[in-house]
């Protein structure tokens, strides 16, 4: 901390200071001393994301997110404007950016105050962002203060725009007179449009610029700083279209996406049939969802990653498909007769230098930095390429910066390992928190939980070859049973590496769930499997035709097709978020090294740790077809 907060005391001032979180052993901890001294703080033991007012988060985590608040919670003043801070004299400013680079399309307002204050009618009316509710106008505004007396201060202004970049940032090269559009939003606090602003990175790849509404986490940051949030290239967001800002004044996400590659060319919700057996073609008709030849049989949704055959038919069925993907005529761009794919600009350098004239564009000296998950990368990758710019960066949950895929499936499978500690010994550190009742049903009865885990994956894969006599599996809706395995089980857990993963909650509702797998009562078993296919094999989201659908595809099809889809964010694992890795990591192998990977990797890890590194990575990272 003090090399951080005070590096004058510890030597040479180093060029940005920032905080990493990362998941380390004992033994690890050692080798990161050295590169603490630099400036770096590394802090373990707190599992995923972590945020400050988190009361499942370990409290030393807890301590080190607050120090992007830095001197607010450490000496008690606010963060200084002396340390770079500020505009860089170009003339531009958030309010008045440069117009060939950025536009704002929507100035408008969201409201913060304490909402137990509210009267019950202006719930429906009033513009607050975590009910869905469309922002505010200025007269708008204006309307709330009176009607309800409010205060103004309790509105943040809300600046909602586009941001224009080039394709490649090559003057030279004919790519850099293809321009895209990057949607941006900003909302400025009370310390005014000149205070330093800050970037908020909700991970993915597939982070949008609505990640960085302001809420209730850091407040002593939303009070000096400016939040904004940055559209990568070929992400979505889903359920804002027409919608956000305000359906009176929407901005919505243009240019090529994982969502517009399809075009509604789902079919989501077919027609139920008892006598029919579904299979992939029946629910997509999306060049991006289907091996290059549609005839193919695609692989089973949940591959067992003891099966050497399931894992090779993935990896054959995912590298066909992304072939196939990647050829579509959608990524085509031209200029002249200069021809480029799409897919072969999106790499995270490419989102820090499109944040890098974001801030030119306002007239920043620095860009701060909040980034969880993969958002950790991205605050690395703008780091080393502009260290001038950097301001103070938090990196929580960290990803690793590669360049090896092996290091992307290594850190997947390490964080796993350390994850699954956590699940099952998560009961007993929060026993001083959580009420009887809760505890009473996530005690694990076996004084060894990783080894009651283990029992729970035997049992379950000795039933699933019982069909209609298993006892993990429920009913269909007509009549057929549908039987759990290890693999659904792994799927489930993988919730646990998404951004909800700050949710306490849902780590004590997941070990339940283990729980009551592990015990001899047949309701609460079956209950237990239910839970889990609710996840494993049930999508809630737009169709693509501006609708959104809730589909339990176990019970309805008997297919779990949520998981086999390319170009629905259902996994972390669309198209784009892929491409993006791919830009990221070494990579372009055959299906016969992509199995050497998995053979090393099966060799050192348990089946659930090699299952959520082929899933992270959507089984298609080490197959990519694309140009490096």
């Amino acid at each position: 901390a003090q090399a951080i907060l005070a590096p004058g005391k510890r030597g040479a001032r180093p060029p940005f200071r920032y905080i990493a979180f990362v998941e380390v052993s004992p033994g690890a901890m050692k080798r990161l001393a050295d590169v603490a001294l630099a400036g770096l703080f590394f802090v373990g033991g707190g599992g995923s994301a972590c945020p400050a007012t988190s009361s499942s988060c370990a409290r030393e985590d807890r301590d080190a997110v607050g120090l992007l608040q830095g001197h607010v919670l450490r000496t008690g003043s606010p963060l200084p404007r002396s340390e770079g801070l500020g505009l860089d004299g170009s003339g531009w400013s958030l309010l008045s950016p440069n117009p060939d680079h950025l536009e704002w399309r929507f100035k408008g307002y969201y409201w913060k105050g304490n909402m137990s204050e509210l009267p019950p009618p202006a719930y429906k009316g009033l513009c607050i962002f975590i009910l869905r509710n469309p922002a505010c106008t200025q007269s708008q505004m204006e309307a709330f203060v009176s009607d309800y007396n409010l205060k103004r201060t309790d509105f943040i202004q809300t600046l909602v725009g586009y941001l224009k970049v080039p394709l490649e940032y090559d003057e030279l090269k004919p790519s850099y007179n293809i321009t895209l559009k990057l949607r941006i939003s900003a909302f400025v606090g009370p310390a005014g449009a000149d205070a330093p602003l800050i970037l908020k990175h909700c991970g993915g790849p597939g982070s949008s610029d609505t990640c960085a509404i302001p809420d209730s986490t850091l407040p002593a940051v939303s009070a000096s700083m400016t939040w904004f949030g940055i559209q990568q290239r070929g992400m979505a967001d889903a359920g804002t279209s027409g919608q956000y800002p305000s359906p009176e004044h929407p901005v919505d996400i243009v240019g090529k996406t994982f969502e517009g590659v399809c075009e509604g060319r789902w079919a989501l919700t077919p027609q139920r049939d008892a006598n029919k057996k579904f299979t992939l073609q029946d629910f997509t008709s999306c060049v991006c969802d289907l091996p290059e030849d549609p005839a193919d049989a695609a692989p089973d949704p949940f591959p067992d990653p003891t099966d050497e055959g399931k894992v090779q038919s993935w990896f054959a069925f995912a590298a066909s498909r992304d072939r196939a993907c990647y050829s579509a005529e959608y990524w085509k761009l031209t200029n002249g007769p200069h021809e480029y794919n799409f897919l072969d600009f999106v790499g995270t350098p490419l989102l820090a230098m499109d944040l890098d004239r974001f801030r030119a564009a306002v007239g920043h000296k620095k860009l701060h930095i909040n980034g969880f998950s993969y958002g950790t990368a991205v605050g690395a990758a703008y780091m080393a390429s502009f260290p001038e710019g950097s301001g103070r960066v938090v990196l929580n949950g960290n990803v690793h910066p590669g360049p090896g895929v092996d290091d992307y499936y290594r850190s997947v499978a390490d964080a796993c390992r350390q994850g699954m500690t956590k699940l099952v010994t998560i009961c007993q550190r929060q026993a001083g928190f959580l009420p009887e009742e809760t505890l009473a049903r996530c005690q694990v009865p076996h004084p060894d939980p990783v080894a009651f885990f283990e029992e729970v994956v035997r049992r379950i894969q000795s039933n699933a070859t019982r069909g209609s006599g298993s006892m993990y599996s429920a009913r269909t809706w007509s009549g057929k049973p549908f039987t759990l395995t290890p693999e659904m089980l792994y799927h489930y857990l993988a919730r646990l590496a998404s951004g909800q993963a700050q949710l306490a909650h849902m780590w004590v509702n997941t070990l339940e769930t283990i729980v009551a797998l592990g015990g001899s009562n047949g309701t609460a078993i079956e209950e237990a499997s239910v839970s889990i296919f609710d996840v494993a094999c049930r999508y809630q989201g737009p169709n693509g035709k501006g609708q959104s659908v809730t589909v339990r595809a176990w019970y309805d099809y008997g297919y779990c097709w949520p998981v086999m889809f390319n170009t629905i964010e259902t996994n972390d694992n669309c198209i784009t978020s892929r491409a993006v890795r791919a830009m990221d990591y070494v990579n372009r192998f055959t299906v016969t090294g992509a199995m050497d990977t998995y053979r090393r990797f099966a060799r050192n890890f348990k089946p659930v740790e090699v299952y959520m590194a082929n899933a992270k990575a959507g089984f298609g990272l080490q197959t990519w077809p694309g140009d490096a």
